[in-house]
């Protein structure tokens, strides 16, 4: 599954399409893309927006393509998790972005529906690239789906701004990948996965609460739970509706061994 695309390297665009999103972009074949997603694909990126239609999702795929082109953008695939319905890609995208050299965790949600109807949602933060976060818009129903008990207590607990319970929810040397690609937690010297919950939870003498993920909809392999959520509260303050993806590995103990986030959280 895992495996490094760089440009100029022949393509072969078999496979899964969440697979071969990423490779196809930076190696500009993006006719084959757009062939593979067919007549009735709809595209999703934050920072491209949503797109849909032969015509326009063409020019959007040609424009993330210099995009990427024009940064020197290289990817590496990682993981996938396949569900009942939706299938995710996980991986890592280095490009140049303000004049440095970035590896940024990128994750592709390919969903078929009915009549080859293909929705792809593609998650990633966006603060490389600019000085505020290009928020996407919940493009999906929160139709609070059922997710396995460890996930279920985790997001209860970061919702309460319980740290301790969050923190407890994982198995003792559970590792967190952050949206920006900072690791937390494990067996090697660095912070702790309170480090990183403490940017979600509020405890001042002004402000105090949790983050709140409204679960959306999932894929499940039966010990990887790739959750796409709704974000509606951080630190315990409303905030304007938006989507990220929460990926959830699960211990042999029942409590969580990893945790991976996309998207501008927080």
């Amino acid at each position: 599954m895992a495996g490094s695309i760089d440009r100029g390297e022949p393509l072969n665009l078999r496979g899964r399409l969440s697979e071969v999103y990423w490779p196809a972009l930076v190696s500009s074949d993006t006719e084959s893309l757009a062939r593979r997603l067919g007549e009735r694909a709809t595209l999703d990126d934050p920072m491209f927006g949503l797109t849909s239609g032969t015509a326009a999702l063409a020019q959007a795929l040609q424009d993330i393509a210099a995009w990427l082109e024009k940064r020197g953008a290289t990817f590496d695939s990682h993981r996938l998790v396949v569900g009942s319905d939706r299938e995710v890609t996980e991986g890592l995208l280095s490009l140049t972005a303000d004049g440095k050299r970035t590896a940024l965790p990128v994750a592709v949600v390919a969903e078929k529906r009915r009549e080859r109807e293909v929705e792809l949602r593609i998650y990633y933060s966006t603060r490389p690239f600019g000085d505020a976060p290009a928020r996407r818009r919940s493009v999906l129903d929160n139709e609070d789906v059922v997710v396995p008990p460890p996930v279920a207590t985790h997001l209860d607990a970061l919702s309460r701004a319980d740290l301790a319970a969050v923190v407890a929810s994982f198995e003792r040397d559970a590792t967190l990948w952050a949206p920006d690609g900072a690791s937390y937690g494990g067996t090697h010297a660095g912070q702790p996965l309170s480090t990183y919950f403490e940017t979600l939870i509020a405890s001042s003498a002004d402000a105090s609460g949790g983050t709140t993920f409204l679960r959306s909809a999932r894929a499940d392999d039966g010990s990887v739970c790739a959750l796409e959520c709704t974000v509606v509260r951080v630190r315990g303050r409303d905030v304007a509706p938006y989507g990220a993806l929460a990926v959830y590995e699960r211990g042999e103990s029942g409590l969580l061994k990893t945790a991976r986030l996309y998207g501008d959280i927080g």
